[in-house]
């Protein structure tokens, strides 16, 4: 707890990346990783493109706080340590509007 303190520099540094938490407790930390400033250039950071397709998961509500139309699930991979994603939104064919129709097109149709 308190400022850190250290007697002599390190140097200046271009932060290329940083990881924020917050914990049950609500204490915040953080974690940086950086580049020497002098170096003058960010190298790049290769990142592998994450795979993205449809998953199944387990409905638990649809009772949204919010009134949003929004449900909590499940998926697959939360089953076994008992976890449960925030409130989503529903995926819906032809949501949204357009420039000659700018609300009430489509439909949403919330799982029970």
């Amino acid at each position: 707890p308190g400022n850190l303190k250290i007697d002599t520099s390190p140097g200046a540094f271009i932060v290329t990346e940083v990881t924020h938490t917050v914990n049950k407790e609500g204490h915040y930390s953080n974690e940086f990783k950086g580049v020497r400033a002098a170096l003058g250039y960010i190298p790049v950071h290769r990142v592998k493109l994450p795979v993205t397709a449809p998953q199944r998961a387990t409905v638990l509500s649809n009772a949204d706080p919010e009134g949003k139309g929004r449900i909590q699930v499940q998926m697959q991979f939360q089953k076994y340590s008992g976890k449960e994603t925030n409130w989503i939104r529903v995926l819906s064919p032809d949501a949204g509007g357009t420039g000659h129709v700018p609300k009430n097109r489509g439909y949403v149709f919330i799982p029970e």
